[in-house]
């Protein structure tokens, strides 16, 4: 009976040692790839006007890119931004 005691008695002074120690650094997001993000920007523009998103679809097979990869470039925001269709301060009429 004195075995498990001893067991535990050394695991909690391990994990007492453990969570003394500094925690880990947080990791930093994933950069996108430049090429895929600037596809995705030019995907989700015209989204409405083709009917896939080929170069998106070409670039994760030719650079081996997968779900995290896209992920990562959705998250990252816009790798651009189109410039407004009317000067600063007017208003853009129909």
């Amino acid at each position: 009976m004195h075995r498990p005691a001893r067991s535990f008695a050394a695991l909690l002074a391990f994990a007492t040692w453990l969570a003394a120690q500094d925690p880990p650094a947080p990791s930093a997001p994933p950069r996108p790839d430049p090429e895929l993000h600037a596809a995705i920007d030019r995907f989700l523009d015209g989204r409405f006007a083709t009917t896939a998103p080929d170069e998106v679809l070409r670039l994760c097979a030719q650079k081996h890119l997968g779900p995290a990869d896209v992920e990562a470039a959705l998250r990252a925001g816009r790798a651009s931004y189109p410039a407004p269709p009317q000067p600063p301060g007017k208003l853009t009429r129909p």
